[in-house]
């Protein structure tokens, strides 16, 4: 498993705030969430409780991100 890097399917890690391009994601109008890099925030097939990646952004519901308010 690769742990750093651009390619797909690069896990994303907490980690602490450097201000490095790694950590700059942006919430889109497509309601994605897209790295500097052009990846996609990716929940691997869909599938609850396995960690997060990165992916091309496709537009797929495992890419579909929404903000709630708080309970």
């Amino acid at each position: 498993m690769k742990f750093n890097g651009t390619a797909n399917g690069t896990p994303v890690w907490m980690w602490d705030c450097t201000g490095g391009s790694a950590q700059q994601w942006t919430f889109t109008d497509y309601l994605s969430i897209r790295n500097a890099n052009g990846k996609c925030l990716d929940v691997p097939n869909g599938a609850a409780q396995v960690p997060l990646q990165m992916w091309d952004c496709l537009n797929n519901t495992n890419q579909q991100w929404f903000i709630t308010a708080a309970p």
